[in-house]
């Protein structure tokens, strides 16, 4: 496992800050910490920011799962999107589903 609980600092309004094993931070709910704790998270670097990551092998193939995608049960042909713009904060209420038009036509809207 990639983190340590020693590197969490609850905060009052039940998030939880917390530091991958290279020392980025990010940020779940504390009802949440269970569930993300059974996992080795990873930074993955895209075009669009930086998202945690976990393997997981599926008929003798590696996968990754996203967590914000994980923590909010997103559906396949739907994306999330963080409403801060903070990829590593991955506290449910700044979490939401859009459609791929909806969601690139926000990114548009922002880059103006």
């Amino acid at each position: 496992m990639n983190l340590r609980l020693a590197d969490s600092v609850p905060t009052a309004g039940g998030a939880v800050f917390l530091q991958t094993k290279s020392g980025l931070p990010y940020v779940v709910d504390s009802f949440c910490l269970s569930r993300v704790l059974q996992y080795g998270w990873h930074p993955r670097k895209s075009r669009f920011g930086t998202y945690l990551y976990r393997k997981k092998r599926i008929a003798g193939k590696t996968k990754y799962i996203a967590m914000h995608r994980w923590l909010i049960h997103a559906k396949p042909g739907l994306e999330v999107h963080h409403r801060n713009g903070n990829t590593l904060d991955n506290r449910l209420q700044n979490l939401e589903l859009l459609t791929p038009e909806f969601h690139a036509s926000l990114h548009r809207n922002r880059r103006k």
